[in-house]
């Protein structure tokens, strides 16, 4: 699952006539709606499912505090060793 999921990933970022034509497929889109959201919703994506420590410490830490959690570390809640593991 976790290849099938790199794949269409890597595939999101380097087939952007593809992803659209699944997009207007799936969601019954045309043309012009789907090149629309895929511009926007490209960069939303990385490339393998992986995510920069500082961006992933960031969005984590700022959730604890938002839930009133206290004495978490982030690397606590992550485990990216199965996807590192995908990847080679």
């Amino acid at each position: 699952m976790l290849k099938a999921m790199t794949q269409a990933l890597r595939y999101i970022q380097e087939n952007p006539e593809g992803t659209q034509q699944v997009m207007m497929s799936w969601l019954k889109l045309d043309r012009e709606m789907a090149a629309d959201i895929y511009q926007m919703a490209k960069n939303n994506y990385t490339k393998n499912g992986m995510v920069e420590e500082s961006m992933l410490n960031s969005l984590v830490t700022t959730m604890l505090a938002e839930a009133g959690i206290k004495n978490v570390a982030p690397t606590q809640l992550v485990d990216f060793s199965l996807l590192q593991q995908a990847l080679k």
